[in-house]
């Protein structure tokens, strides 16, 4: 009797073993599948891209120039007025970014003040670019994630034209994001202010764009806004009224 117990669980341990393999070799599959659908997704980007630039041009107000003059050739004048009151920019489609992602909620997640929407109604585009996906077989996970660009106009409170953060986190064979492993990586090299809207509003969006007071509660909220926000920008906009 105890030789046939030994016996039958040398044979579970083989067993469970062989399980574990397979196991490993379908999850190993899956995450094969799931690359190769990021892959796609990014194909699919640059196929969409010159709509993205045309959507950008309409709402920067770049369509109605007389010739392909960029936002250097022809800056927004920025005096000692406009320092001590800030002026709205009316180009293009106003407010069309403000509308969007007020329309996913971002706003309600930061004490947005006057000076802030301000600012951030010369963003003339938000570029988001899906990240090369790198598969890790010893832990079974996916990195993947994405980049954001938001480009600015010239405007009153810093001098930057874009700032540049990356969204990158861990996932399961089947893309799925796991918990606790998202961070930001801010690409860009500080703001250069002009007017430094943290020290108006400590709890302004633009935190976002410093790497030191970037944390995961941020991350989870840029990823449930930015989750294909850039094929539903317009229709947000409409949306939100």
């Amino acid at each position: 009797m105890s030789y046939q117990s030994s016996q039958l669980t040398e044979d579970e341990s083989t067993n469970r073993r062989l399980l574990q393999e397979a196991n490993k070799s379908l999850k190993t599959v899956q995450a094969e599948l799931t690359v190769k659908k990021i892959y796609k997704t990014m194909e699919y980007e640059k196929m969409m891209k010159i709509l993205y630039e045309r959507r950008r041009d309409v709402v920067a107000g770049f369509s109605v120039q007389k010739s392909k003059e960029t936002q250097e050739d022809e800056p927004i004048k920025c005096d000692d007025n406009d320092l001590k009151k800030p002026q709205i920019n009316n180009k293009g489609v106003p407010f069309f970014w403000i509308r969007a992602l007020s329309a996913v909620s971002l706003f309600l997640s930061y004490n947005t003040v006057e000076e802030d929407l301000v600012a951030l109604s010369y963003l003339n585009d938000i570029k988001i670019t899906t990240l090369i996906p790198s598969f890790d077989m010893k832990s079974l996970t996916i990195k993947m994630g994405k980049e954001l660009t938001f480009s600015f106009d010239k405007n009153p409170y810093f001098t930057n034209d874009h700032f540049t953060i990356r969204m990158i986190y861990r996932a399961n064979e089947n893309g799925e994001r796991l918990s606790s492993t998202g961070r930001i990586k801010v690409i860009t090299k500080g703001i250069d202010w002009k007017v430094n809207l943290l020290e108006i509003n400590s709890s302004s969006f633009f935190n976002v764009f410093i790497q030191e007071l970037v944390n995961e509660e941020d991350y989870e909220i840029l990823d449930s806004v930015f989750d294909n926000f850039n094929t539903k920008a317009i229709q947000y906009f409409y949306q939100f009224n």
